[in-house]
């Protein structure tokens, strides 16, 4: 009786139509089916049994029971033990844990590690490898404006019509920053990045710059002058195509607003990144 009582509450509390539910509860079952779980367990059926694999944190649980995978620490002063493990696999992604990837990367390209896959910013690396990916999806990924960084100041955080968090820049603010980061790891390759932009009012002249950079912001790959005359009318949302290449693999790649004149109030959605091509 009791096990049956507690099974109704629950259905009270979870239900999709229940006014208890918490939406972030059903996007994580939902997200459960995605396809870069699809991917990873892709990755998890290729690599045998009793075999040695560092990760990052985000990817751990999936081989949180095998006595022979490691992790990379989230803390500087521990990076000596990621350099010194010898393990056969490295598992890292293109966003997610920025510190993470990079070590992992950076351990991958100066220990003699090859690129065993590379499905839609998921990169597995096989130590000794010298043959091409066996696996390769270009990747094409929507990173939202939560997975950048909101300067401090003028913009904001707000709901949408839709209830996604999207950033503001109010009118008649001028900063040097809107957003920036978030710090992607990306293999050689044309990219073109398309940030979804939105103003409030008419206006003429230019509202903001944006830009795509490396290392920390001390390379610019390519820059773009976001003005007025773009927007066909206020209130809707539009594209605006960045296209950038890399001969080498990036650690710290940004795609960032600046700038920001204020004649216009100003929304960021979101960020569509795809692979063109690639390079082997």
């Amino acid at each position: 009786m009791a096990s049956f009582i507690i099974s109704i509450s629950y259905f009270a509390l979870f239900n999709l139509l229940s006014p208890f539910v918490n939406s972030n509860l059903w996007t994580f079952i939902f997200s459960i089916h995605s396809r870069a779980i699809n991917y990873l367990n892709i990755i998890r059926n290729l690599i045998p049994n009793n075999v040695s694999i560092l990760t990052i944190n985000n990817l751990f649980p999936h081989y949180a029971n095998d006595i022979n995978a490691y992790v990379i620490p989230y803390y500087a002063p521990y990076s000596a033990f990621t350099e010194k493990l010898n393990v056969t696999y490295i598992l890292i992604t293109a966003n997610g844990d920025i510190w993470g990837s990079q070590q992992g990367m950076i351990k991958a390209l100066t220990q003699n590690y090859g690129l065993l896959v590379d499905i839609d910013g998921i990169y597995l690396f096989m130590k000794n490898y010298t043959g091409p990916p066996i696996l390769k999806v270009p990747i094409n990924m929507t990173l939202p404006a939560t997975s950048f960084y909101l300067i401090s100041g003028s913009p904001v955080r707000i709901e949408d019509m839709h209830g996604e968090i999207v950033y503001y820049w109010p009118p008649n603010a001028s900063g040097p920053v809107f957003w920036f980061g978030p710090y992607l790891i990306l293999m050689p390759g044309s990219y073109k990045a398309t940030v979804y932009l939105m103003i409030t009012r008419p206006c003429n002249g230019t509202l903001l710059t944006l830009d795509v950079a490396n290392n920390y912001g001390t390379q610019i790959l390519t820059t773009k002058t976001v003005s007025c005359s773009m927007f066909p009318k206020p209130n809707e949302w539009i594209g605006v195509p960045l296209q950038f290449n890399l001969t080498t693999p990036a650690l710290s790649i940004e795609i960032r607003g600046l700038n920001p004149t204020g004649i216009s109030g100003v929304y960021f959605k979101c960020v569509v990144l795809n692979q063109i091509t690639t390079t082997k």
